[in-house]
C-alpha cells in the first residue's frame, strides 16, 4: 500500500510541476510582454523555487 501511495504522490507532483512550467512560460510570453528577458527569467526561476519548495513540503509531509 505504501508504494502505491508514493507512486501517486510522485505522479501528481510531476503533473503539477509541468502545469506550473506551462503557466509561467505562457505568463511570461503572452500576458506580460513588456517585461525584459531578464525579468522573465527571474520570474521563471523564482516560481520554480517556490514550486519545488511546495513539492518538497508535500513529499516530506506524506512520509
Amino acid at each position: 500500500m505504501e508504494k502505491k501511495r508514493k507512486t501517486w504522490q510522485v505522479a501528481v507532483t510531476m503533473v503539477i510541476m509541468f502545469a506550473w512550467a506551462i503557466f509561467i512560460i505562457l505568463f511570461a510570453l503572452v500576458w506580460v510582454p513588456d517585461l525584459s528577458l531578464f525579468q522573465n527569467i527571474v520570474i521563471l526561476f523564482g516560481s520554480f523555487v517556490a514550486a519545488a519548495a511546495l513539492a518538497g513540503g508535500t513529499m516530506a509531509y506524506g512520509q
